[in-house]
């Protein structure tokens, strides 16, 4: 009994590390601009301060930047702005990810019923140097995945409460990221398939998040005269096509066409008349036009992208975000070495419960890591890894449970 005791309070202790690490790199971060504002940053906090005039406004000049973010977080931004200076925006960031951390303790707990596993989890979590980058700026990530994490722990224990909870989770998600659709897809296959949801519960699941896309889309037509929920969606697919088409010409993920997010949009919008361009309603149907131009052809080519960018998302580090956080040289490089050293493994025990026959419990796990990637490398031509932190929590149940089966079972055995 004091050896297990013991054994608990090592373990606490080492999370108790690490989340004091955290929150000392978060305090370092908030001394450098370069580290907590990137150029999306800028974006949504020019949307916070009026969300009135950004987003509620049927007579706004510039309306591109509103309609491919969603309301969600400019609003928590203008909340923030209220009490604390913009570096410090990031400890919400700090505090959101150790609510992540206990939610992915409880998820593991539900699907493992182990509590060995469960201590490897949250470990590894807080361990996670993509996760732990995105923390030290002003972005959408935290908050994004905490909402995405929870939809699927509340979705896996099936009672009408948790549905609805479910529900409420990806309706707050589709606030935060423009992929609330996405989201309540994957969750309508999950429920469906493995957890044999019938159609009363499939409702239940599906009611809150599409009243809330569907008020978002509304809101769009009055302000913008289009019915849309984000045109985000349709820019990735306009520049999935032109980047295909360039990879035709020539195979290099270097061309402007393929690298550059918005080169392909810029030079369509040469092409547009002034009254297509300066008209919102005319302007964002000419691009959801757009965006279906070559949509079947290239195939060879966007199955090239595609590969690419899934390479790039899934074993991608954040060498450039790391140089920018003003810590010694030596140790950024150590970081990054360790960064590889993570997704490396990520990768070999995805693969490995990927292929096994074992462990049917993961399989929606591995479901949500396969076509999640899939579709984020498929709207990102070049890859960006940046997008893996979404799913980082699902990618830690599958390291954890192999750190497990490699080390603690055989122990035990």
């Amino acid at each position: 009994m004091k050896t297990a005791l013991n054994k608990i309070n090592r373990k606490q202790l080492l999370i108790a590390v690490l989340i004091l690490v955290r929150l000392v790199f978060i305090y370092f971060a908030t001394k450098y601009e370069a580290t907590y504002l990137k150029k999306d940053s800028n974006h949504y906090l020019l949307l916070s301060e009026s969300i009135k005039d950004y987003f509620f406004n049927d007579d706004l000049e510039e309306f591109w930047m509103p309609t491919t973010r969603t309301i969600g977080y400019p609003f928590v931004l203008s909340l923030l702005g209220k009490v604390a200076e913009i570096r410090n925006y990031i400890y919400l960031n700090f505090i959101v990810d150790l609510f992540i951390s206990i939610v992915l303790f409880r998820t593991i707990g539900q699907l493992t019923k182990n509590r060995s596993i469960q201590y490897i989890g949250a470990v590894l979590f807080l361990a996670n140097p993509n996760v732990l980058i995105s923390s030290a700026q002003v972005m959408t990530e935290s908050l994004s995945t905490l909402f995405f994490l929870l939809s699927i722990s509340y979705l896996i224990k099936r009672d009408s409460r948790s549905i609805v909870l479910a529900g409420i989770s990806i309706g707050l998600f589709s606030f935060i990221k423009p992929m609330g659709h996405i989201l309540l897809l994957l969750s309508i296959v999950i429920g469906v398939y493995w957890f044999k949801y019938n159609l009363k519960q499939v409702i239940l699941l599906s009611c809150i998040p599409i009243l809330c896309m569907v008020g978002t889309s509304y809101n769009n037509y009055v302000q913008y005269e289009s019915f849309f929920y984000s045109t985000s969606s349709y820019f990735h697919l306009q520049w999935f096509n032109g980047a295909s088409d360039a990879l035709c010409n020539k195979i290099d993920f270097n061309q402007l066409e393929v690298n550059e997010p918005g080169y392909v949009f810029d030079e369509w919008k040469k092409e547009l008349d002034s009254k297509t361009l300066y008209n919102s309603g005319l302007f964002i149907e000419a691009l959801k036009d757009s965006s279906t131009i070559g949509i079947t052809e290239n195939i060879r080519c966007k199955s090239i992208s595609t590969f690419h960018s899934m390479l790039w998302n899934f074993l991608g580090v954040r060498s450039t975000n790391w140089s920018e956080t003003g810590l010694n040289s030596s140790l950024i490089t150590g970081i990054i070495f360790y960064s590889y050293t993570y997704v490396l493994f990520s990768a070999f025990a995805f693969i490995y419960f990927l292929l096994s026959k074992k462990h049917l419990f993961l399989n929606p796990i591995i479901f949500i890591i396969s076509s999640y990637t899939l579709i984020t490398s498929i709207t990102l031509p070049y890859g960006n890894s940046r997008t893996r932190v979404l799913i980082e929590p699902f990618i830690v149940i599958v390291m954890s449970y192999l750190i497990y089966e490699l080390s603690i079972k055989k122990k035990q055995k």
